[in-house]
């Protein structure tokens, strides 16, 4: 993980007391290892069902953004500003509160 890190193999091999080649090699063991571990999720049926449904989920949020979106224009072309701006926030129309209870 250090030689990941950007330590030199001359400097591991000094500190650990192991020749550079079995170095090299326990990386090289390392990296395969975790290749082959990424391709084993990759085809576990439950990944795949979950990335589908992330998938699913990122294009309703899209969807819904570009809907808002629309009626956010919509609005300003109605009433000539957008609902609820930074100077409304907070603030509530005069009888509006009343109006919940």
């Amino acid at each position: 993980m250090r030689q990941r890190r950007g330590e030199s193999l001359d400097v591991l091999s000094r500190e650990t007391g192991q020749p550079a080649a079995v170095l090299s090699e326990w990386r090289d063991e390392f990296l395969e290892a975790g290749m082959a571990g990424l391709k084993c999720c990759a085809d576990d049926p439950n990944v795949t069902a979950l990335e589908k449904e992330l998938k699913r989920a990122k294009r309703l949020v899209g969807d819904l953004m570009m809907d808002k979106e629309l009626l956010e224009m919509r609005i300003v072309r109605h009433e000539g500003e957008l609902p609820y701006s930074a100077a409304d926030a907070g603030t509530w129309p005069a009888g509006a509160a009343s109006s919940w209870y």
